[in-house]
């Protein structure tokens, strides 16, 4: 964890690039977000796909803590249910449909400036652009990203977003690269480290 963080110093957005169903996916997305101090670090994960209980269980787990804060904004109807297993974020709000993207970023902005105000540092995760081009093109989607992206740096958070390599064109994500400080790619285990 400490060599990955080291590598993306400086980073405050990063492109994951690993297939959408992989072995140790939810380890290095939980390494990105840094937990070395949880009782000062704020957790923002913004979900398509899930409910993410089980990563904030994770993040415990190796943290040996829970973050300050652990806040969820879902977009749309993630799978499983609110009253599965582990432990719940201390807010999740659910934003009316994946395709509204002025909601989104309107709840990540007020989530950050919050916690910026309260000199906290944050972490946020995408889970998953692969996801948001199952409902806007990709135009609309490198607009969204080149404001969220921005924010983050803004507010002085960092972030990774989850994009599936396999589930899109080479020209698609060459094109949602470019956004991006870094980019990580994950294969069978092994992770490469690109600076932009």
């Amino acid at each position: 964890m400490t060599d990955l963080n080291e590598s993306l110093d400086g980073a405050s957005s990063v492109l994951f690039l690993t297939p959408s169903i992989a072995d140790g996916t939810d380890d290095t997305c939980v390494d990105l977000l840094a937990p070395s101090n949880p009782g000062s670090t704020n957790v923002l994960w913004v979900s398509f796909t899930e409910l993410p209980q089980d990563r904030l269980g994770i993040w415990i787990d190796r943290a040996g803590g829970r973050p300050s804060t652990a806040h969820v904004i879902a977009a749309g109807e993630p799978a499983g249910s609110p009253d599965s297993d582990g432990p719940r974020p201390d807010s999740m709000e659910r934003v009316g449909t994946p395709s509204d993207l002025t909601g989104i970023s309107i709840r990540v902005s007020e989530v950050l400036s919050e916690w910026n105000e309260a000199g906290s540092r944050s972490v946020v995760c995408f889970d998953s652009i692969t996801a948001l081009l199952q409902y806007v093109d990709v135009e609309t989607a490198y607009e969204f990203l080149h404001v969220l992206t921005g924010r983050l740096h803004a507010f002085g958070a960092t972030g990774h977003f989850h994009l599936d390599p396999g589930a899109h064109s080479d020209m698609t994500v060459a094109r949602i690269q470019t956004l991006f400080d870094a980019m990580i790619e994950s294969d069978e285990g092994e992770i490469t480290v690109r600076r932009q």
